[in-house]
């Protein structure tokens, strides 16, 4: 649970085989200087009061590396589901290979699912806001969030999937 203003210079992850959340109180801020490794096999949560203020606010350490996501390291991503809270993932300073949320250089992209909240991912020169980075296969994301949709959309859910070859999102993040 995150309260009050809180900064993290390294780049935590979430252990292998394991789920982490993130919960973050409304007038919150959390900022990962690093980013947050979510590694292929592990699941990170993200949740918001019903003011949806608390803030998650990631930057990508290297060239390689997703803000919220995989590294070039782990390899592929693991699951990231927000639920709500205000989530902002840029890799546009440090990472130009890697996708804001998602895959690092030669990761794919893995599970992103966004229910609710509000989710600013920018991606590098070559890395997508959501989804996977450059030389990385497929991914998926699906959001069900009605904020999130055209207006004409908002009683129906909505989900995607990229082709094999290329990918149209991607997943990541990391417990603290």
């Amino acid at each position: 649970m995150v309260s009050g203003n809180v900064e993290n210079d390294n780049r935590p992850f979430v252990t292998a085989g394991q789920t982490a959340n993130i919960i973050l109180l409304d007038g919150a801020r959390l900022y990962c200087e690093d980013g947050i490794n979510v590694p292929a096999g592990t699941t990170l949560n993200v949740f918001g009061q019903t003011g949806d203020s608390g803030l998650l606010y990631c930057d990508a350490d290297t060239n390689n590396n997703a803000a919220i996501g995989a590294d070039s390291e782990s390899g592929a991503c693991g699951t990231i589901t927000i639920h709500g809270g205000n989530v902002a993932a840029d890799t546009e300073k440090y990472g130009k290979n890697s996708a804001g949320i998602g895959g690092g250089y030669g990761g794919d992209g893995g599970k992103v699912t966004i229910y609710g909240g509000i989710v600013q991912a920018v991606g590098a020169s070559y890395g997508a806001g959501i989804g996977e980075a450059i030389r990385a296969k497929a991914a998926r994301w699906r959001s069900t969030a009605a904020e999130s949709l055209p207006k004409a959309l908002t009683t129906e859910p909505v989900s995607a999937e990229g082709p094999k070859e290329t990918a149209e999102a991607s997943k990541s993040m990391a417990a603290m």
